[in-house]
């Protein structure tokens, strides 16, 4: 493999002194590199297929590609399938039973640093397995590097979305679609990600015979649950609500105030008991919650791994919260969702609509909205809904607009587990 690296260093110090990489040069002379070192040659029919699958983005983009595993493991059963994940959500799929393998790789903007990081992944990982096909399930604008290290690994095939399905993606990944030898168009009604995910699949002519998303953990996360359960909880036992209100991107996230006095709207007039669940960033929130609410609330902010808020979340009767990575775990778990949409009601319900694409998946669900978009996002349509970086449009949804919205689920989903 020297002559891989040798070439991909070259580009490195090529890139250092003039300042510019130089794509379709790379591509060609990478090409080439690939070429004399086998990893365009052709299998026997009766070899092992090796698949690589990109996901370098967050918790919900993961968990909403977990179809997209299954079914994929499901088209090519005998497969050695190598996944490549953020550090992040490594935790997540660890455990998932439709890979062989799962690879952290940390993103960096500086290109010059990024790349030593994945040629380093490439050596001691990926090149060993001369992949067949690498996917890039990803339909959004690609932030990570993820098309340039499907290029680099070596895949003889490298599949994604175009960066023709809509013109923010062609103007920010210009050129990306250099790095695939098969670009794909969705259909316009394929709206929802777990779709378009599963899409893919189905526009190289596999089949698709499932469409719910998975989360996986195992006994000793669901152990570790129900210790951090009991021991902050005091063996409760009424019905438990998990809540989150924490998220990504500021313009998603409920303010605490408010929730609090929803909170307290439905204990007012329910038995139940609420779990808190957040990130340790959002560990104030959670404090904040647990110290006026006492023992109505279990606050295990920063207290859980991504497996065991899994298993966490599938001892609960009902989600509510912002649209997170939780939110995604708790719906993928058949555990009824009151969602907390950012985006107001009035904006477009097109294929960017942000309650279309991350709407929970195929289970009971109410998504709460701001009625309008507040100043400045009522000017413009904001690709994410609203364009605050701080809780905006969102805060027009109401405490008691919460309670009405728990009332109606509860009739419909509510029991004790």
């Amino acid at each position: 493999m020297k002559i891989l690296e040798d070439t991909l260093n070259f580009f490195i110090d090529e890139t250092k002194n003039t300042r510019i990489f130089d794509l379709p040069k790379f591509l060609t002379i990478m090409e080439d590199a690939f070429q004399k070192s086998g990893f365009r040659d052709e299998r026997k029919d009766n070899e092992q297929k090796n698949i690589l699958v990109m996901r370098l983005d967050g918790i919900g983009d993961n968990v909403l590609s977990s179809g997209f595993l299954r079914e994929l493991r499901r088209n090519y059963p005998s497969a050695y399938i190598t996944l490549i994940v953020n550090p992040t959500v490594y935790n997540l799929v660890e455990l998932c039973p439709y890979v062989n393998e799962v690879f952290p790789i940390t993103y960096n903007e500086n290109l010059i640093f990024w790349l030593n990081g994945a040629i380093k992944l490439c050596r001691e990982q990926l090149w060993r397995r001369h992949f067949d096909i690498c996917f890039h399930p990803r339909w959004d604008i690609a932030y990570c590097y993820e098309h340039l290290l499907g290029f680099i690994s070596g895949a003889k095939e490298r599949i994604g979305y175009s960066t023709k399905v809509y013109p923010a993606k062609e103007k920010i990944n210009a050129g990306y679609d250099l790095f695939l030898t098969k670009s794909i168009l969705n259909p316009p009604n394929v709206i929802h990600e777990t779709e378009r995910n599963l899409y893919i699949l189905k526009a190289l002519g596999l089949n698709v015979q499932d469409t719910k998303n998975e989360v996986w953990f195992n006994h000793e996360d669901i152990l570790a649950a129900n210790e951090l359960i009991m021991k902050t909880g005091g063996g409760i036992m009424t019905p438990l609500i998990a809540i989150c209100n924490g998220a990504g991107a500021l313009a998603r996230v409920y303010p605490p105030q408010l929730l609090l006095q929803a909170l307290k709207l439905i204990a007012d007039k329910n038995d139940c008991t609420y779990i808190y669940i957040g990130a340790k960033k959002f560990i104030e929130f959670g404090n904040f919650l647990k110290q006026a609410l006492g023992n109505r609330l279990i606050d295990l902010s920063g207290k859980t791994t991504l497996r065991e808020t899994c298993a966490v979340v599938s001892k609960t009767s009902m989600y509510i919260g912002a649209d997170t990575g939780t939110m995604h775990i708790a719906a993928a778990s058949q555990v009824p969702v009151i969602m907390l949409g950012h985006e107001a009601a009035d904006y477009p319900k097109n294929y960017l609509s942000m309650c279309k694409r991350f709407s929970p998946w195929q289970t009971p669900t109410k998504i709460l909205q701001p009625p309008y978009a507040l100043s400045p996002c009522s000017e413009f349509n904001p690709r994410s809904g609203c364009a605050a970086n701080s809780p905006h449009c969102i805060t027009q949804i109401s405490p008691q607009n919460i309670a009405d919205a728990f009332d109606i689920m509860k009739k419909i989903t509510y029991n004790s587990k």
